[in-house]
């Protein structure tokens, strides 16, 4: 027969009495960034499209800016680095500036308010696929919102290696929506400017031709083997 002990480990909270008393509302003092965020967070809605008339789609503008592309022959996969700009209008989170001391725009979270839900739609079958944003956005007076989360997607793209090592390799990606159809959700491109390659780094063994975006939508990333040299026997590189 097992013996036992058990243990019952009962803890009281003591606060202080500040703690527990509510500031009276004379006392209350807020500045005019913390009343306009007062006045709109009971609008913040994160389920439901931010149109008042709900037959017009959310017009949804993307900007891609690319920063790292490392494609893997041994598991045909690409896997793309790139930070996402998402840009939107939520007819309901705007605001008169002159009443707020001329604040135009303030800084919200992106889990507090409707964003857009957008997925890869060819994945690896080890990538965790997930459309949600978490990220700061910015939001305007007008109502328009920005949000720029870092992004990492690992796609499929079956290596085409006849000519190694001077291949060239096309790789899709395929991004969308699950949750929503174009007349609730319409995603586009930026008319200006679709895809920034200002900061990208090249990754060893490719070089990158150029990048092909579709209002499909999707993005088809060209690259060109390179050569590298073998290191010698004995020696380490």
């Amino acid at each position: 027969m097992c013996n036992g002990a058990l243990f019952v480990f009962l803890l009281t909270l003591f606060l202080p009495k500040f703690l527990l008393a509510e500031c009276p509302e004379h006392k209350i003092e807020m500045n005019d960034e913390e009343r306009l965020f007062n006045a709109l967070k009971c609008k913040f809605k994160d389920e439901y499209r931010p149109v008042k008339d709900y037959t017009i789609p959310v017009r949804v503008k993307l900007r891609f800016d690319l920063k790292y592309i490392h494609f893997d022959t041994t598991k045909d996969t690409i896997s793309v680095h790139s930070w996402v700009v998402y840009n939107w209008k939520d007819e309901f989170l705007s605001w008169n500036a002159s009443d707020y001391s001329g604040i135009k725009e303030m800084q919200v979270k992106s889990y507090d308010i409707w964003s857009p839900r957008m997925m890869l739609m060819n994945p690896d079958a080890t990538y965790y696929n997930y459309d949600k944003i978490y990220t700061i956005c910015v939001l305007a007076y007008d109502g328009i919102v920005t949000c720029v989360p870092r992004t990492v997607y690992k796609a499929t793209c079956q290596s085409q290696l006849t000519n190694w090592p001077y291949d060239e390799q096309s790789c899709t990606i395929y991004l969308g929506s699950w949750m929503n159809k174009e007349e609730q959700v319409n995603l586009t491109f930026y008319e200006n400017d679709p895809i920034i390659l200002d900061d990208f780094q090249t990754a060893p063994g490719w070089k990158l031709l150029k990048v092909v975006h579709y209002r499909v939508p999707e993005l088809i990333f060209n690259l060109r083997s390179i050569d590298i040299p073998e290191c010698e026997e004995g020696t380490h590189g």
